[in-house]
């Protein structure tokens, strides 16, 4: 019944709020509440997140893919919850698509044996760079859903590169969208 309610807001969302495929600076987050459980899903332009959206191929691209994960990772510096006792079940955190793969490595290999100068590997990473997102997903299980009445965003505090958040929420009593910002962090469901 949840796949149903998140299918019933993204069309509610293509109906009510324009989201645009991809704007640096914007993410957005879908929140699907039914019973005890509550769904989240957050994606943003890997820039957002990581100041970049090419394959990570330097050590402080790698730095910053981890420090990215680890920072999604703490839920609770996430999200923070007013009422329902929510409990996370379960979370996943996909990087994939800026993750080198054999391919790029097998190819930057090449490169460096061939002593391709500086300019070379800069081009190399504007032609791999492409419009590539980040993907976090949240499962919790609430005690009491009826009392949830508010979830705060703190992916502003975290992440410099987020500017704006288009937030679509349903219950099984309400729906809604909101444009969020580092002034208006939080989603109110009553």
């Amino acid at each position: 019944m949840l796949v149903a309610l998140l299918a019933h807001l993204h069309s509610f969302a293509e109906d009510k709020v324009t989201f645009n495929a991809h704007v640096h600076g914007v993410s957005e987050l879908t929140i699907a509440l039914e019973k005890q459980q509550l769904e989240i899903e957050l994606r943003s332009p890997a820039m957002n997140l990581l100041g970049f959206e090419h394959s990570a191929i330097t050590r402080t691209d790698k730095a910053a893919i981890n420090q990215a994960e680890l920072l999604l990772a703490n839920h609770h510096d996430v999200f923070s919850f007013s009422g329902g006792d929510c409990v996370l079940v379960n979370q996943f955190i996909d990087l994939s698509s800026v993750i080198q793969t054999q391919q790029e490595k097998s190819d930057q290999h090449m490169d460096s044996h061939n002593h391709r100068d500086d300019h070379h590997h800069e081009q190399k990473i504007s032609e791999s760079a492409g419009h590539r997102e980040v993907i976090a997903k949240y499962h919790y299980r609430c005690k009491k859903s009826s009392t949830l009445s508010a979830i705060k965003i703190k992916l502003f505090d975290l992440f410099s590169g987020i500017e704006q958040i288009k937030a679509m929420w349903l219950t099984e009593s309400k729906q809604g969208a909101s444009t969020l910002n580092v002034n208006n962090k939080n989603i109110t469901f009553k």
